[in-house]
């Protein structure tokens, strides 16, 4: 979603928080699809950034978790990124 389609969607939202009856249907159609776009592009990349984690986390250390700063790094943004401390 760019700017002006987030902007539009919460203009609809906020008219629709107003009069939900009235604008049920237009975010159904307008905003809803959008929003799953962008949870589907989100899914995608962090599919993508977490497979480039893994791999750095044990780069140069085969297939166990490598102590070199870089795979320190890189785990610890995993284990953020999995919400764990």
């Amino acid at each position: 979603m760019n700017a002006e389609e987030i902007k539009k969607a919460r203009d609809i939202c906020d008219r629709a928080s107003e009069n939900p009856r009235l604008y049920s249907s237009e975010i159904v159609f307008t905003v809803l699809p959008a929003a799953l776009d962008e949870i589907e592009w989100l899914q995608k990349e962090n599919a993508i950034m977490s497979e480039a984690l893994e791999k750095l986390s044990r780069l140069g250390a085969g297939d166990r978790l490598g102590n070199s700063d870089g795979n320190c790094i890189a785990q610890r943004a995993l284990k953020e990124a999995k919400g764990d401390k």
